[in-house]
């Protein structure tokens, strides 16, 4: 039986004869069979053309279950002919073609399985899909915008169970190029099906991964050879025709940093000086504080049983040799500068010490450090007895010293910074810090900004967000610090914040006239007035705290605590009695109105509308201009 010569003739005469069919071994069973399922319909007498195009491909698809690849594929290219928009047809096409990586072939069906995915609510696959075909090969014209506008959130879908989660987990890595995670991950996303129990869809995927590691090899494989014979040049033409592709991994990318550094040195003698630590080995780099680079870089393959011989591993090693004897040649006249420096700033400045209870105190303060403790602010002191404290944290591995502000008041700042070996993602832990201090858990915030504060850089906001966390925790004199640190380097940096009025009110807590009221409710502030006050008190407090602190706008505060509409509209009415009290009638009528509006009106809502709308007149009669006890949210200055 040719079944294939039967959809051939299908596929170019649309029609073929009973005694085709007999001719070409078609039993007359299956001939019913195909007209039952409505693979054929009839046309005239004993003569049939193809019936449904889906049911065709289906039929296709049970073919190849049976290993029967030539008569599966006639039968797809006869679907396609005869309609050439069907997914289905085009969907199997696109796939044997990427099977074969027949690139003008794929891009041909791509179009409609990619419009089709869209208009069906599966845009996330739709934006999958192109983006591992720009990574194999060269985009056509018609899709080189779309690839280069897909954003990571793109290609993930809703996360709405475990296996979604897992599957974006898997895209995440695949779009930052991590080669040695989606390769360790393969066998878990995919090992563990047999093919013929594999979703069509899955098949793809895994189609698309194999084709991406493989050229991922390849290319670790050249740059490891090139690098093993000193062809710089060589390598960084190699990566630099793969980077215009936008084929570069990080890990690439870094590469091709390293040995354009490399040539630089070697050609021009000038070595980069170290900026700082770093917190991994791709910031390390942009330290250019290769040997930290390399360590992290050591401590990341024995975590993860990474050949040590790798290319980013080799490649530093092979830089900071060229760093060390380039410095070997040129240390006798470092060392004559650096001995006519010495002498000049002993002439200058004279013999410089710090007492004892200098050192004592330093020394307390390093010891409450690895207690728990991020940091400290030290008093300022000149240059000379910084460089010395600087050098006695120096002897620590987990402390580090640097330098604020300007001279004469220019100080040191002592910081816990222990090495930690697994990654950590500051924007998630920011993210995390914030909802957390905004919700009013604050020591589970304290925990994330100490973390914050353990990494990278010094950054005004971590120093700043620490500081009023630990102020909502009552820990004053410890949030002056931060607050300060915040202070200082937010100036430095030309940022915005600015907490002189917070760190005045800390350190004169009894001269509050020239400062904003920053509001707590008391306890006694919840008299009969205020009878239908049901928010939870923590809650309220901070809403005045971040309205009064002019951080946020009341209604936003809502949204940021989470509350309800009802409470929110409770909230509005607080407010617009408080506004009448102090006789703003223009600004309680707005959100009077907004409440108004609102289709949300509960009881509690309903009756202290009722309340403030018919005494709206009076309040600023009743306020008891001694105590302001009415008063919730606004303090008469």
């Amino acid at each position: 039986m040719d079944l294939s010569r039967v959809f051939s003739i299908l596929r170019t005469q649309r029609r073929i004869s009973y005694s085709g069919l007999v001719d070409c071994g078609v039993p007359d069973s299956l001939i019913e069979n195909f007209l039952e399922t409505g693979i054929l319909t009839t046309v005239d007498n004993e003569e049939y053309t193809v019936g449904s195009v889906d049911d065709l491909v289906y039929y296709g698809r049970e073919l190849l279950a049976n290993k029967d690849y030539k008569t599966a594929n006639e039968i797809f290219i006869c679907a396609y002919s005869i309609d050439r928009n069907n997914f289905n047809a085009n969907y199997q096409l696109f796939y044997r073609n990427l099977l074969k990586a027949k690139e003008q072939y794929i891009f041909k069906h791509f179009s409609v399985v990619s419009d089709y995915m869209k208009k069906n609510g599966h845009e996330a696959d739709a934006n999958y899909y192109l983006y591992l075909l720009g990574n194999l090969y060269d985009l056509p014209n018609e899709f080189k915008d779309s690839f280069d506008n897909i954003k990571i959130d793109d290609i993930l879908l809703e996360e709405k169970d475990d296996e979604s989660k897992e599957l974006n987990n898997f895209r995440k890595n695949v779009y930052a190029k991590s080669y040695f995670r989606v390769n360790g991950m393969l066998d878990a996303r995919f090992g563990n099906v047999p093919a013929d129990e594999m979703s069509f869809e899955n098949k793809v995927e895994k189609e698309f991964i194999l084709k991406w590691l493989f050229k991922s090899r390849l290319l670790h494989k050249n740059s490891y050879l090139l690098l093993k014979q000193d062809e710089f040049e060589e390598l960084k033409n190699l990566l630099e025709e793969e980077d215009k592709h936008r084929f570069l991994s990080t890990t690439d990318q870094y590469l091709l940093k390293l040995v354009n550094q490399y040539l630089s040195i070697k050609n021009t003698d000038e070595i980069p000086e170290v900026k700082g630590e770093g917190y991994d080995t791709f910031d390390a780099i942009d330290n250019y504080n290769y040997e930290q680079a390399l360590h992290f870089l050591e401590q990341h393959i024995e975590d993860h049983n990474i050949e040590k011989d790798s290319y980013l591993h080799l490649m530093l090693k092979k830089l900071i040799s060229l760093i060390d004897n380039k410095k070997s040649n040129i240390q006798p006249l470092i060392d004559a500068v650096s001995e006519m420096r010495k002498k000049y700033e002993v002439k200058k400045s004279g013999i410089v010490s710090l007492s004892e209870t200098e050192k004592q105190s330093l020394m307390s303060k390093i010891e409450e450090l690895h207690s728990g403790r991020s940091a400290f602010l030290l008093e300022p002191m000149p240059k000379e007895k910084r460089d010395l404290v600087q050098k006695i944290a120096s002897k620590y591995n987990d402390i580090a010293a640097f330098s604020i502000g300007q001279e004469p008041e220019r100080r040191i700042v002592l910081r816990y910074h222990p090495f930690i070996k697994e990654h950590v993602d500051k924007l998630d832990v920011i993210k995390e810090a914030k909802s957390l201090y905004y919700k009013g858990k604050y020591e589970e915030a304290a925990k994330q900004y100490e973390l914050l504060l353990k990494l990278g850089r010094p950054r005004d906001f971590t120093y700043g967000m620490y500081g009023l966390t630990l102020l909502r925790m009552h820990r004053r004199n410890e949030a002056l610090d931060y607050l300060k640190i915040a202070n200082i380097l937010s100036k430095e940096s030309g940022g915005n914040l600015d907490y002189s009025d917070l760190i005045y009110e800390i350190e004169h807590p009894d001269d509050r006239d020239n400062l904003k009221p920053r509001v707590e409710v008391k306890a006694e502030e919840f008299n009969a007035d205020n009878k239908n006050v049901t928010l939870d008190e923590t809650l309220l407090n901070d809403l005045i705290g971040l309205t009064q602190e002019g951080e946020i706008s009341l209604i936003d505060a809502c949204g940021k605590l989470g509350f309800s509409e009802e409470d929110t509209n409770y909230v509005k009415l607080l407010y617009a009695r408080d506004c009448y009290y102090l006789g703003d009638m223009k600004q309680g009528d707005t959100y009077l109105k907004q409440v108004e509006k609102s289709k949300v009106k509960d009881k509690k809502v309903k009756d202290l509308y009722k309340e403030i709308l018919l005494n709206k007149k009076y309040y600023s009669k009743r306020l008891d201009a001694e105590k302001d006890n009415q008063l919730v949210f606004i303090k008469r200055k």
